[in-house]
């Protein structure tokens, strides 16, 4: 059995990582929120990992 001391600073290394990793995630989609999707070209969205841009018929 885990020593509790050592088990609550496991366990606060977890929590501080869960939140770094809440932060990049909310980073990265504030930043690609500021990408305008039809300023990007067909590669870029490609390269970013995002869906190809659907064509509308007029």
């Amino acid at each position: 059995m885990e020593h509790p001391v050592a088990e609550e600073a496991r366990l606060r290394d977890i929590d501080a990582l869960a939140r770094e990793f809440e932060r990049d995630r909310e980073a990265l989609e504030a930043e690609m929120a500021r990408y305008d999707d039809e300023s990007l070209s067909p590669r870029e969205r490609e390269e970013m990992g995002l869906a190809p841009k659907k064509k509308v018929k007029k």
